[in-house]
């Protein structure tokens, strides 16, 4: 059985929590998940996705990043350094001529602030201008899930967010109890009922946001 990434407490502390922003019960901390899809496997890439427990670039597993509050890094900006250390091995690997697209999911318990939004959009620029050397180009497909908006009356963080949508990075936010039940059995595979009394409580104070 796979180990959940999140438990009980995480979810409904910092992802359906029934807070409203800069109220008592907001978590200060972001909780992110990434999966990422490359159809041509190559060794050094495939040891450095094995750091994180997948056996191919054909990785199925998502992977958790919390932010580091110490050094003041957003989760973001972790995932994006990681997502960069990959490139490095793509780099290297002359024999990687066949791969023409790379997926990233990603869903977060906040959506990306202004800077982190412009960040995530520089990632896909810098994916998509990686030229092999036999000329190729590589399309990037990322999708970016969140559960709550971070900061949404800052002017700025919205501005960005539709300057993601606007470079063709899929943006949605959690809606609905189907939704909920597939990130709950699907991607962190933590067994909750959603039909109990504590998770109706917290989804009616969050319908009323």
């Amino acid at each position: 059985m796979n180990e959940s990434l999140i438990d009980g407490d995480n979810f409904y502390e910092e992802i359906f929590h029934a807070s409203e922003y800069g109220k008592a019960g907001w978590p200060s901390s972001t909780i992110l998940l990434y999966k990422i899809r490359i159809k041509r496997e190559t060794t050094k890439a495939q040891k450095l996705l094995h750091q994180s427990g997948c056996s191919s670039l054909q990785c199925e597993r998502w992977i958790r990043v919390d932010n580091d509050s110490c050094r003041g890094f957003h989760a973001e900006t972790i995932l994006i350094q990681q997502v960069n250390d990959l490139l490095d091995c793509l780099r290297e690997d002359r024999s990687l001529f066949s791969v023409r697209q790379i997926s990233i999911d990603i869903v977060l318990s906040y959506s990306p602030c202004s800077n982190c939004a412009k960040s995530l959009i520089k990632l896909k620029e810098t994916i998509e201008n990686v030229v092999f050397y036999d000329r190729s180009f590589i399309f990037c497909d990322m999708n970016v899930k969140f559960a709550n908006f971070y900061q949404h009356y800052r002017h700025e963080n919205i501005k960005n967010l539709i300057k993601m949508t606007h470079s063709q990075i899929q943006l949605s936010v959690f809606n609905g109890l189907c939704d909920w039940k597939d990130f709950l059995d699907n991607t962190v595979k933590l067994s909750l009922d959603v039909q109990s009394e504590y998770f109706y409580g917290a989804w009616r104070v969050r319908q009323k946001r």
